[in-house]
């Protein structure tokens, strides 16, 4: 029997990029794919979303896994959009965003970086209001 997924909530049932890594190699992949200038902004956010939550599984270097949060953070606006509707935007963060910021900021305590945490959440809801 396998341990349960430590980091549930982060890819979301609508997450478009579930890779299964098995090689390091493939999160250098992941994070590109986040950072590219052209391409849906639905895309990268789900990259790195996947970037985030693979980062924390294979234990990376703290400066990976702040880079990928922070990336999906700011992507989280693009995906959100403020040009849609309140309730639109409401949607969008339940079944994208989901319990990004709070494993976000998880990690930043974890490594000892408390202003970031606190720093992240308002993010995205300020994005919603």
């Amino acid at each position: 029997m396998s341990d349960p997924d430590p980091y549930p909530g982060i890819l979301g049932a609508k997450c478009h990029t579930e890779p299964q890594v098995k090689n390091p190699w493939v999160l250098i992949g992941i994070r590109q794919s986040a950072n590219e200038i052209s391409g849906s902004p639905y895309t990268h956010f789900d990259a790195a979303k996947s970037w985030a939550t693979w980062a924390l599984k294979l234990n990376t270097s703290e400066s990976d896994i702040m880079a990928a949060f922070s990336t999906a953070i700011r992507l989280a606006s693009l995906v959100i959009g403020i040009d849609q509707t309140v309730e639109s935007r409401h949607e969008k963060l339940i079944v994208y965003i989901s319990d990004l910021s709070t494993i976000a900021a998880a990690a930043a305590l974890s490594f000892g970086r408390p202003g970031i945490a606190v720093e992240w959440p308002p993010r995205l809801t300020v994005v919603v209001q």
